[in-house]
């Protein structure tokens, strides 16, 4: 059982299931500049992250520019982790395929303003946006083998503000999963 009021993390890796219970309660967790992967393990066709998996995280602060994850997974990263806030570096350039996969989190205002958002980055029928923005500075949805993005996959989004004018989607395929395939929608507004 561990029960912190903050942990930083400054190495080059975060192991597979490093903090992985749900035993383990960290009120702000900030994930250092020096992170450029998370390990994984693969069995099959199926890669497991599972770093944080059932964490409770009150405050996550995300600082690595480039990290990167793979291109296959069945559990991410914050795999059924409780998220209560969320904070984004503006020195981010790529948003890790599968981070936040089947995390759990409600968040009020969040605004994304990455270059690269990664496929299923925040795929997950437990993560609920009231005001979502998708910034000017979105250029590309990554998408994997299949041509899918499915970046905000099963979202709940109750106001979506759309204003990356220059994104696309990293294919030129007929048959693409968009970043917003079987999310809900309540509110749409595109442009300033």
């Amino acid at each position: 059982y561990l029960e912190q009021d903050a942990l930083e993390i400054h190495a080059k890796s975060i192991g597979l299931r490093a903090f992985s219970s749900e035993n383990i309660s960290i009120g702000t967790l900030t994930i250092g500049t020096e992170v450029e992967t998370f390990e994984s393990v693969t069995s099959g066709y199926y890669t497991s992250f599972r770093q944080f998996m059932y964490c409770k995280i009150g405050k996550l602060i995300y600082l690595p520019a480039n990290a990167t994850t793979g291109s296959k997974c069945n559990s991410g990263i914050f795999q059924s982790a409780t998220i209560g806030e969320l904070e984004f570096s503006d020195e981010i350039e790529v948003v890790p395929n599968y981070l936040f996969f089947n995390a759990i989190m409600e968040l009020d205002d969040f605004t994304l303003n990455v270059p690269v958002i990664g496929y299923y980055s925040f795929s997950g029928s437990d993560i609920k946006f009231h005001k979502l923005t998708i910034g000017e500075e979105v250029t590309t949805f990554s998408i994997n083998d299949s041509n899918y993005s499915r970046a905000f996959d099963y979202n709940t989004i109750d106001m979506l503000y759309y204003n990356a004018a220059e994104a696309q989607i990293e294919t030129l395929a007929s048959l693409v999963a968009g970043p917003f395939s079987y999310a809900t929608i309540n509110g749409l507004n595109i442009g300033d």
